[in-house]
C-alpha cells in the first residue's frame, strides 16, 4: 500500500496532477505545439460519432416506416376483402329477391334525391320531410341486410 502511494506521488509533477509525471507534461507540451493534429483527430471522432448517430436514427425511422407500411397494407387488404364479401352478398341478395332489391335501390335513390334537393333549398319545410324518410329508409335497409 505504501509503495503504491509513493509511486503515485513520484508520478506527480510540481505543476499538477499528471499520473505520468514528466512524460505526461511532455505529451501536454507536444499537444500544445501541434494543435492542428489534435483538433483534426477530435473533429474526426466527433464526425464519426455524429455519422453513427444519424445512421442509427435513419435505421430506426426506416424500420418504423416499414412497420407502418406493412400495417397499412394489411388493413387495406382486410378492408378490400370485407368490401368484396359485402358486394358478393348484395349481388346474391339481388339474385334471390330481385323485387326487394329494386325497392331498396328505388328508396335509396329517393333518399339521395331528397338530400340533394334539401341542400340546394334554403327553406326549412323540406327538413321536416327529409329526415323521417331518410331514417325510415335506413331502418329498412338495416333490417333487410
Amino acid at each position: 500500500m505504501e509503495t503504491t502511494q509513493k509511486t503515485s506521488d513520484q508520478g506527480k509533477t510540481s505543476g499538477g496532477s499528471s499520473e505520468y509525471g514528466r512524460a505526461g507534461s511532455a505529451v501536454k507540451e507536444a499537444r500544445k505545439t501541434e494543435p492542428d493534429t489534435g483538433f483534426v483527430e477530435t473533429a474526426g471522432k466527433i464526425a464519426d460519432q455524429a455519422k453513427s448517430a444519424v445512421t442509427q436514427a435513419y435505421d430506426e425511422a426506416s424500420k418504423g416506416l416499414n412497420r407502418t407500411y406493412e400495417q397499412a397494407k394489411e388493413y387495406s387488404r382486410e378492408a378490400t376483402e370485407g368490401l368484396n364479401r359485402t358486394y358478393e352478398q348484395a349481388k346474391e341478395y339481388g339474385r334471390q329477391k330481385p323485387v326487394n332489391a329494386a325497392l331498396i335501390v328505388f328508396g335509396a335513390g329517393v333518399g339521395v334525391g331528397l338530400l340533394c334537393a334539401s341542400a340546394f333549398r334554403t327553406r326549412g319545410g323540406n327538413r321536416r320531410f327529409v329526415r323521417p324518410v331518410i331514417n325510415a329508409l335506413t331502418e329498412i335497409a338495416a333490417e333487410i341486410f
